[in-house]
């Protein structure tokens, strides 16, 4: 994300940085919600902006973030996934039902729940052949990662609609505010 022009100025228009940014949005990623350290947290402040971001891929600079998180998925006990037959909207409904009781159970055990998508969802890209944002590298990259999941899982046929992280964390230091649809 962070060395793909499009990708990232998708992510980071939807950043909201102040507490009166996120009442007033209410859509976005709350930045507190990220629960990123202090230094990472000045280093997105940098990153928001393409140019720069620009220089510090060039420097290799994305490839440090993913060990980082690599690092932190890592420590996680458990992963789970959600997988589907096919990519209709059905099964995707299904998922999403799936998703729902998965979460609202873990949670009711105390058990804190973090969706990893961005590799499915970008592998759903490629496969709907809206993959004009990605170069040729970046696409074989995705493949590679996606297959590495499916192969980790041992998912034969099917999709991988949905995967976490699960384990035991300290509360959120922040809550996104929630989109209220008119009735």
């Amino acid at each position: 994300m962070l060395g793909n022009k499009d990708l990232h100025n998708f992510f980071f228009s939807h950043i909201n940085w102040t507490q009166e940014e996120e009442n007033g949005r209410r859509y976005g990623f709350y930045i507190k919600t990220l629960e990123l350290p202090t230094p990472a947290l000045a280093m997105f402040k940098l990153f928001r902006s393409w140019t720069r971001m620009r220089f510090f891929s060039k420097l290799g600079f994305p490839k440090v973030v993913a060990k980082q998180n690599a690092q932190v998925y890592s420590s996680a006990p458990a992963f789970c996934i959600i997988t589907i037959p096919d990519i209709t909207p059905a099964s995707f409904v299904s998922a999403g039902r799936a998703t729902e009781r998965f979460w609202l159970t873990a949670t009711s055990l105390g058990l804190s729940v973090q969706p990893l998508t961005g590799v499915l969802f970008f592998m759903l890209r490629i496969m709907a052949g809206e993959d004009s944002k990605f170069s040729e590298a970046q696409k074989q990259l995705i493949k590679e990662k996606y297959a590495v999941v499916k192969k980790l899982f041992n998912v034969q046929n099917g999709h991988i609609a949905m995967m976490f992280r699960v384990g035991a964390g300290d509360p959120p230091s922040a809550q996104s505010t929630r989109y209220e649809h008119p009735v």
